[in-house]
């Protein structure tokens, strides 16, 4: 099992989340398309009640210090 980052580190190797080339171009479409400066896509898992864990992703301007990111395909990845 890969080990997690440390806020500010990239994976080099044995990507955490790896982008599909769909999904890649999709993302760096909206990135280029927002007229704000997009810093990466950022992806949140939180605990959840019955129904199990809840999942949210979105562009993001800034990285926040307690983020872990990678890269994949050209997308930094925020993962909080």
């Amino acid at each position: 099992m890969p080990r997690a980052l440390t806020p500010g580190e990239t994976a080099r190797e044995g990507r955490m989340i790896e982008l599909t080339e769909t999904a890649a171009a999709v993302v760096l479409a909206a990135i280029k398309g927002n007229p704000k400066q997009i810093a990466g896509l950022r992806l949140i898992a939180e605990e959840g009640g019955c129904s199990g864990p809840r999942y949210e992703m979105g562009l993001v301007e800034v990285a926040r210090a307690e983020d872990h990111c990678c890269e994949s395909r050209g997308v930094t990845i925020y993962i909080e």
